[in-house]
C-alpha cells in the first residue's frame, strides 16, 4: 500500500472512493468534500459539487455512466456523464444517507439512519421509501435477485420478499 493522497489541515475527511477504470476516480467525503482524478490516483482536484458543507457520505455508479451521491440530510447528487457534472435530487428524507445498492432492473437502493430505506425505480425517481432492517448495508447486487427472500433481523427477524416494481407507475 501506497499513501495517495492526504490534506489533514483541511479537516475534511473522506468517507468513500469509486473509480470508474484504472485511471479515472472520486473520493467523497465531510463537508461536502469532493475530489477526481484522472491518472489513477497520483493527482486529486477538489471541485465542489454542493453549495452547502453537508457530508457526502456514499458515491456509487449505476452504470452507462450514471452515478449517485449520497448524503448528510438526505442529501442526493447525481451524474448522468460519469461525474462531469452533478444534480441534486429531491429527497423524501431529511435524514442521513449512508450507502446505496444498485440492484438489477435499475433498481437503487439507498439506505440510512434509523433503517430508513429509499427504493428507488429507473432515472432516480423515488417511489417508495418505508423503515426496514438495518441489515440492508450488508446486501451487495450479487446477493440480491429479484423474487428473492430476504432475511433481516430485525424486530426478532423478518422475511422481506424483493419484487420488480420496475413496470409498475411512479407514484407523484
Amino acid at each position: 500500500w501506497s499513501q495517495q493522497f492526504s490534506a489533514p489541515k483541511e479537516q475534511r475527511p473522506l468517507l468513500d472512493v469509486l473509480f470508474l477504470d484504472a485511471a479515472r476516480g472520486f473520493a467523497v467525503g465531510a463537508y461536502g468534500a469532493f475530489y477526481e482524478t484522472a491518472d489513477g490516483g497520483g493527482t486529486w482536484r477538489a471541485r465542489a459539487v454542493l453549495e452547502e458543507d453537508r457530508h457526502l457520505n456514499g458515491i456509487v455508479s449505476l452504470g452507462e455512466g450514471r452515478l449517485l451521491i449520497i448524503g448528510e440530510s438526505g442529501t442526493l447528487l447525481r451524474s448522468e456523464d460519469a461525474g462531469r457534472t452533478w444534480t441534486a435530487v429531491k429527497s423524501p428524507y431529511a435524514g442521513s444517507l449512508f450507502g446505496a445498492v444498485p440492484l438489477p432492473g435499475g433498481v437503487v437502493v439507498a439506505f440510512g439512519l434509523r433503517g430508513r430505506v429509499l427504493i428507488d425505480f429507473a432515472r432516480l425517481h423515488v417511489v417508495f421509501r418505508e423503515e426496514v432492517p438495518k441489515l440492508i448495508a450488508a446486501l451487495g447486487p450479487e446477493a440480491v435477485a429479484f423474487g428473492s427472500h430476504l432475511p433481516f433481523d430485525y424486530a426478532g427477524g423478518s422475511l422481506v420478499k424483493l419484487e420488480n416494481l420496475a413496470d409498475r407507475p411512479a407514484a407523484e
